[in-house]
């Protein structure tokens, strides 16, 4: 079994609505967040 780290968080109901109008179909809530955060990541 392959082991993952994972946290839970809380979100209000603004942030849960803001995310779901951004999820694609068939897309995870993980997946959302991971590819919000890797366009918003700035360049080094």
């Amino acid at each position: 079994m392959t082991e993952t780290n994972r946290t839970t968080i809380s979100l209000s109901t603004e942030t849960r609505d803001w995310l779901f109008d951004r999820k694609q179909p068939a897309e995870s809530y993980d997946e959302t967040v991971t590819r919000l955060l890797e366009q918003t990541e700035p360049a080094n």
